[in-house]
């Protein structure tokens, strides 16, 4: 019998590639918009399209305390999470994103999230 395994583990390439892991994951969850003007979502949904996300971090890089990006249109709520299943509890307030172009948003967290739990950005807007 014979079993699939593999034959030559790397941990050095695990660490290497995780930074490139965790961009990828961030790009490719980000949250949209659902229906019309409002809603949430992890996959590319009509709505809003969200770019140059930067998360910003404390000083020992052990938790994150805001995360800021733009937006493709004005949006009067936002709302993120950076868990990949968000519970009611992970749910943070942003307020409006500006008011003209480029419209960005600037979340500040009351209570920075340890940098080992934040996976993926999930963003619901309201417009």
């Amino acid at each position: 019998m014979s079993r699939n395994r593999c034959r030559s583990y790397r941990p050095g390439l695990v660490r290497r590639l995780l930074p490139v892991l965790v961009v990828a994951a961030v790009l490719g969850t980000v949250g949209y918009a659902a229906t019309g003007p409002a809603g949430s979502g992890t996959s590319q949904i009509s709505g809003y399209a969200i770019s140059d996300v930067r998360y910003g971090y404390s000083a020992d890089m052990s938790s994150v305390s805001s995360v800021s990006f733009t937006l493709d249109k004005r949006a009067k709520t936002v709302q993120v999470a950076l868990v990949a299943a968000p519970g009611t509890n992970d749910w943070q307030a942003c307020g409006p994103s500006s008011a003209t172009a480029p419209f960005e948003v600037a979340c500040i967290f009351a209570t920075p999230v340890p940098s080992s739990l934040v996976t993926t950005l999930s963003v619901a807007a309201t417009g």
